[in-house]
């Protein structure tokens, strides 16, 4: 850096030269920036108060100090003849302001022909280039501002660089300036101009060479130029000396050289010097300047050469048979007169030539005057003919030698040429032109105008009737942002159908009224409210007009196992995201479970209660049980329910899972599902005999405590769909059977690191620390069950209560109403409520003791168990953070890959091992106890995969497949109470029940997989639910923003709509599963 600010001194700070210069042996003087910045600023249009002492030079040299005393004497020149010349014009009338306005643009050019000629002068003496640019600005004022801005004396205006260590400019050209000796010229032709780009004076080198060709052509002579060239032919008797030597050509600007007098043109010789400086005749070596003009004879000989008219033809009709010499040629033509013939020039019309000679238009004359005429007067193929008020425009048209359907790329494009070139002459030009081709294509017919554009490939297609709707259901868009997209559509020359249009397409694609109305309902604190309830009154009607839809769409579709006499309905519902949800779908389609096929006919926004049920059910007891069965174009409507576990429970009446009898299927008790076989088969449920459990509940006195001496049903049933046709709920199988087996390996994976701790660790305190921190988090899962099973029997005894409370108002007996035994039953039911709140907030109380211990423990999650989470986040596999860390139905399916299913199990071996390098009899016993882990559950988890691979699919069923299923159900089963129950002491749920016992029975009624009557279809709906209702939340009612929102979803489920949304394009995933 030293060096480069000693560079730094040597160099001007404006042109970037070299700051001490050498004259006579004297050493020129140095200026420093700063005194001068203001007249720097003002001269060369660069502020020097921003440099860097690192970047910029401190001093200017005396070639730039000159340039800048010329320009204060310039600028001063300029303004004292811009104010003599605007008192001048104050002074005198508009014709003395024009003088005066004379005057000061001579003032000003002579002051800047003064001052170029000072900076060539500079740049010739000195080898520097100032060139200037001047320009008169007029203020608001009236007053006249001259401003100069120059280039540095010593060079170019130069930009300061900051430097660096390979290729800085500013030491590279210190170096160059340092080297000894004159630097060496460019080698030129002899004789020609310069062909380098650059002059000191920053003049272009195109320009400098125009410049030396017109000051050579000024040189020569003005009496034998032409403004054409002349071809030889024209000459009576032409003669070799008339021609150039180089081009061959009648000579123009005739010179020759001193060597062999050989006649050239002057624009022809400069050409040539500017590759060859040898004489074109005799190769002598000739200079531009030695070239002159042509001997005085030679000259005279040359203008008294006779040639034809411009104007002559092929005969004496058609053209003029004047001779002229060639130096009266242009005063000739200018006035060209025939006295026995029309002469056709450029002047001449068509009336003139009848005029002159009638006789002319006989035969085949006509044509040829008037070919004549077009030749000679067209310009760009246009012919003006005078008719007195507006000229006739004659255009030529080529005669086709082909159509353009048949004609090739090239000649189309001429064609339009020459039909652009006829448009603009007719509409008055370009942009007259543009207009007319718009009007043109605006009134042309609709298909005319999408065909010609869809075959140019403008547009493809336009959109259809229907596509707004297909955009708002797929873009989840209100109204009021769909109309501002329909502006985008309408700028874009693609508009939509107008928003009244589409609420008609509405109301005729779903003419059934939707009623919205404000309902008391229990919420879940057991507060009444008026709540918002949603709801289609006809829910026949409404199932039929999907039917019909479906099949005028197409879409209604009979897949494999459905019976061809047969139309299935699947009914369910399900509660989530602050509402309920009662749907129904259509079996018959090619994708029943989709989003868009299930269709909500009653939305509550409250828990599903049983006695929130029980209000918002009932219209549609009657309609559900007339429907199944019902004709439609001959064939039977089949009706199924669908939903989980809870709300079937609470559909048909039974406390709930935590009962003694918890199955919906049969009697079987807890006791009994414990077992291989029942030991006396178990009576199935029906209608009926849940009618008569229910009976014999209230005939006993309605007490919950003895609702397991009648099977658990302790409510009346709300849907009157046959157990039968209630479908196994697949998807919550899934939900409850692989989380409980992946909770069973990550408990017996504790037990593994306890082992493990106590061996690795030589701290006895921090082993035990361990063991308890293990044990703190098994007994926070058995509390969280716990929990959850008083949760539920204190909304049954809640529910059982508001059912007593009613019953004694409405009772049958009068005398019954008010009875000690009642009463006294009531108050033992509020008693027991009550008691289950108590131990319901000791559990929490406990629950938030054991999370606060174990989110300030010191010990972490052991390695084993810790693998899991590893291995599950790699396959992107989560555990919700809500919900006890349950799984959702995709992450379910992942997991029961071969693959992931392979690493879990392996896991605990690999991380035992990695930590026992040299195992000890007691170290090798423990990775004994890894490995039988991997078996055990590689089995179970491989089992239940297994089983899931025949039952969760959509499609038909025979024996075979029924036998095999069982088979797996079996196997896995033994498993189950070999490995888990029996070494873990847990139980066989309810949903290990259905699996084992009710799977293979269901298929067997149906004839299909589970998967085709699943509830996937109601679950994800109320992702829907939520997105569309955080685009209303400006609405204020919830009873309002609840049916806009039911409506703005239905439009999602009309299968005309559904056709005309775009799929997504799905992308290849990197990840391998």
């Amino acid at each position: 850096m030293e060096k480069h600010v000693k560079n730094l001194s040597l160099l001007c700070r404006l042109g970037g030269g070299k700051l001490h210069h050498q004259y006579s042996g004297k050493s020129s003087s140095t200026y420093l920036v700063e005194d001068y910045f203001v007249e720097i600023i003002e001269c060369f249009g660069i502020d020097p108060r921003q440099d860097d002492t690192e970047i910029h030079p401190s001093h200017f040299c005396s070639i730039c100090r000159a340039t800048l005393s010329r320009y204060r004497s310039d600028c001063a020149y300029a303004a004292t003849s811009a104010s003599t010349a605007t008192s001048a014009s104050t002074a005198t009338s508009s014709t003395a302001a024009s003088t005066a306005t004379s005057s000061t643009a001579a003032s000003t050019a002579a002051s800047t022909s003064r001052y170029s000629s000072d900076c060539t002068y500079a740049a010739t003496s000195a080898s520097t280039a100032a060139t200037t640019s001047v320009s008169v600005v007029e203020s608001s004022e009236g007053e006249t501002q001259t401003k100069f801005r120059v280039n540095a004396g010593c060079g170019v205006l130069r930009e300061w660089l900051p430097h660096v260590d390979e290729g800085c400019e500013t030491c590279s050209t210190v170096e160059r300036m340092s080297k000894p000796g004159r630097p060496p010229k460019k080698k030129r032709f002899f004789g020609g101009p310069s062909s380098s780009t650059s002059s000191s004076q920053g003049i272009p080198a195109d320009v400098a060479i125009d410049m030396a060709k017109d000051k050579f052509l000024s040189s020569t002579s003005d009496s034998f130029k032409f403004q054409r060239t002349l071809s030889a032919d024209r000459f009576v008797a032409p003669s070799v000396t008339m021609t150039c030597n180089i081009c061959s050509n009648i000579v123009d600007r005739p010179v020759v050289p001193p060597c062999c007098e050989c006649l050239v043109c002057a624009t022809c010789v400069y050409d040539h010097h500017t590759t060859s400086a040898a004489c074109t005749q005799c190769n002598t070596k000739v200079s531009l300047s030695q070239y002159k003009s042509p001997p005085s004879l030679l000259m005279s000989v040359l203008r008294e050469q006779l040639l034809h008219c411009d104007f002559a033809g092929s005969d004496s009709l058609t053209g003029c048979t004047a001779l002229v010499p060639l130096n009266l040629l242009s005063d000739h033509c200018s006035s060209c007169k025939r006295p026995s013939a029309v002469c056709i020039s450029p002047s001449t019309t068509v009336s003139e030539v009848v005029n002159a000679s009638p006789e002319f238009l006989k035969g085949d004359t006509a044509d040829r005057l008037l070919s004549r005429l077009v030749t000679c007067k067209a310009v760009d193929g246009r012919l003006e003919q005078w008719t007195g008020r507006r000229p006739v425009t004659w255009v030529k048209v080529p005669t086709p030698s082909v159509a353009s359907d048949e004609a090739s790329a090239r000649v189309l494009r001429r064609r339009e040429s020459a039909l652009q070139g006829i448009t603009d002459l007719v509409c008055g030009g370009e942009e007259g032109s543009t207009a007319q081709r718009v009007h043109s294509t605006r009134v042309m017919p609709q298909e005319t105008r999408d065909s010609l554009l869809r075959e140019a490939g403008v547009l493809v297609q336009r959109p259809s009737p229907g596509v707004g709707l297909a955009i708002k259901a797929d873009l989840q868009l209100p109204w009021y942002k769909l109309r501002k997209l329909q502006r985008y559509f309408r700028e874009y020359g693609m508009p939509l159908e107008s928003e009244h249009t589409m609420r008609q397409h509405l109301l005729r694609e779903l003419p059934i009224p939707l009623v919205a109305r404000e309902v008391p309902l229990t919420a879940k604190d057991g507060v009444i409210s008026l709540r918002p309830v949603v709801s289609f009154p006809d829910v026949i009607e409404l199932v039929v007009h999907y039917i019909d839809m479906n099949d005028k769409a197409g879409t209604l579709v009979w897949p494999e196992g459905i019976p061809e006499s047969e139309v299935w309905v699947k009914v369910g519902g399900d509660h989530g995201y602050k509402s309920f949800k009662l749907c129904f779908e259509l079996a018959n389609t090619a994708h029943p479970n989709a989003l868009y096929n299930t269709v909500p006919f009653l939305v509550f926004c409250a828990k599903d209660t049983p006695s929130n049920l029980a209000v918002t059910l009932s219209p549609y007891t009657d309609q559900l049980k007339q429907l199944n069965g019902m004709k439609w174009k001959g064939k039977t409507i089949r009706v199924s329910l669908f939903g989980d576990y809870e709300f079937l429970m609470k559909s048909y009446g039974l406390s709930g899972a935590s009962g003694k009898h918890p199955c919906l299927f049969c009697h079987a008790t807890k006791d009994d599902m414990q077992q291989a076989e029942h030991a006396a088969p178990k009576a199935p449920r029906s209608l009926q005999s849940l009618n008569n459990n229910y009976k014999a509940f209230l005939a006993n006195g309605a007490k919950l405590s003895r609702a397991k001496d009648f099977n658990n049903v302790i409510r009346p049933t709300l849907l009157p769909v046959e157990l039968g046709d209630v479908c196994i709920p697949v998807l919550h199988l899934d939900l409850g059977i692989f989380p409980w087996l992946y909770e069973a390996m990550l408990k017996e994976a504790q037990q593994l690191d306890v082992k493990l701790a106590r061996l690795k660790v030589d701290d006895v305190q921090s082993s035990e620390s361990f063991a308890q921190v293990a044990q703190q988090q098994s007994r926070l899962s058995e509390a969280l069950a716990e929990l959850a099973t008083l949760d539920q029997e204190i909304s049954n005894t809640q529910q059982q209560l508001y059912f007593q409370v009613l019953r004694a108002q409405l009772g049958d007996n009068p005398e019954e109403q008010q009875t000690d035994a009642m009463m006294q039953e009531l108050a033992e039911m509020q008693t027991h409520w009550a008691e289950l709140h108590r131990t319901a907030s000791k559990q929490r109380d406990e629950i938030s003791g054991l999370q606060q211990s174990l989110s300030i423990a010191t010990v972490e999650c052991g390695p084993c168990a810790s693998s899991f989470d590893d291995i599950l986040s790699r396959h992107r596999i989560e555990r919700q953070a809500y919900h006890s860390g349950a799984f959702v139905g995709n992450h379910v399916h992942k997991a029961l890959q071969d693959a992931v299913i392979n690493e879990l199990t392996t896991a605990p071996v690999t991380v035992v091992q990695q930590l026992l390098d040299n195992p000890t009899p007691e170290e090798l016993q423990l990775i004994g106890q890894a490995k039988q882990l991997q078996q055990r559950y590689s089995k179970l988890f491989m089992g239940y995969a297994k089983c899931r691979s025949v039952f969760s699919t959509c499609k038909t069923v025979n024996e075979q497949d029924l036998d095999l299923l069982q088979k797996h159900i079996t196997s896995f089963m033994a498993l189950v109470r070999e490995d888990i129950i029996g070494r873990l002491q847990k139980t066989i749920t309810p949903k290990l029940h259905l699996l084992e016992f009710h799977t293979v029975p269901c298929m067997r009624r149906f004839g299909v997989s589970l998967g085709l009557l699943g509830e996937q279809g109601g679950e994800s709906i109320h992702r829907k639910f939520k997105q569309l209702r955080n685009s209303l939340e400006n609405m204020n009612r919830d009873v309002d923003r609840m049916r806009v929102l039911v409506t703005q979803y239905l439009t999602t489920t009309l299968p005309h709509y559904n056709s005309l949304i775009l799929p997504p394009k799905r992308r290849k995933s990197s990840i391998d599963i």
